[in-house]
């Protein structure tokens, strides 16, 4: 299924926001959102599209999250 991260069935990307600093530059850092065993979430995971990498995660209580971010990392 599109947006299915590999080695994991828990987290779907769902899309990108882009939000822009006037009218036509948009800005680097923007979350991208996604659900968590089917359920969209409030925040989304911060981007830096210049480097194209994932910058942090979210603070969260779900449990066991962080691992399995470590775990589809690479």
């Amino acid at each position: 299924m599109a947006g299915r991260v590999p080695g994991t069935d828990s987290i779907e990307f769902l899309r990108i926001e882009l939000y822009y600093d006037g009218e036509y530059v948009p800005l680097f850092m923007t979350p991208v959102r996604d659900t968590r065993y089917g359920v969209e979430q409030e925040n989304g995971f911060p981007i830096d599209l210049r480097k194209g990498a994932f910058v942090a995660t979210v603070p969260t209580q779900e449990t066991g999250l962080e691992e399995e971010l470590q775990k589809i990392g690479p």
